[in-house]
């Protein structure tokens, strides 16, 4: 059971295996019904899919509501599902960022120089910016998939995921 002040009612793991072409979303909300019952909703689906499959289940009270989201829980992570809630998750996504972010910006300077762009045109430097990103997850996708090409369904599937990430951010 979970004893924090501060727990999130709201969960969200992802589990992400390019080899495995695996790009998973699990979701847990406790919420209550319009009668006034708790109840957890879950969604679940592949990354990028319009249309996750949920359902809802209803509880007598919040024990039976927590011992069955930790049993969900437990079940997702066993699998290898990876919560994005968590200030872990959190915190190694921004050193990432950071780690990241000055050799993207000098590489994307460089690609504007290149091209006679100005630096100061925002347009630009967006489009470059967003370019370079879905370069660079691309290269990710084919060294973690141990192949030198992408078929149409890898493309595929790369370009929703860069979409539904860019809408979403």
């Amino acid at each position: 059971m979970h004893s924090n002040a501060d727990d999130l009612r709201d969960l969200e793991l992802r589990l992400v295996d390019p080899a495995k072409n695996r790009f998973r979303i699990y979701g847990i909300t406790e919420c209550t019904t319009l009668f006034g019952e708790l109840c957890l909703r879950i969604v679940w689906g592949r990354i990028g899919n319009r249309r996750p499959r949920e359902r809802s289940e209803v509880f007598a009270d919040r024990i039976a509501l927590e011992r069955r989201r930790e049993e969900l829980l437990g079940r997702r992570r066993r699998h290898g599902y990876v919560s994005m809630n968590t200030p872990r998750a959190a915190a190694r996504a921004r050193h990432e960022q950071r780690t990241e972010l000055p050799a993207a910006h000098a590489v994307e300077r460089a690609i504007l120089e290149a091209h006679g762009l100005p630096v100061e045109d925002m347009a630009a430097r967006t489009l470059v910016s967003r370019w370079h990103s879905a370069t660079v997850a691309i290269l990710r996708y084919l060294e973690a998939k141990g192949t030198e090409a992408l078929d149409l369904v890898d493309a595929s599937m790369l370009a929703e995921m860069f979409v539904t990430v860019r809408t979403a951010a």
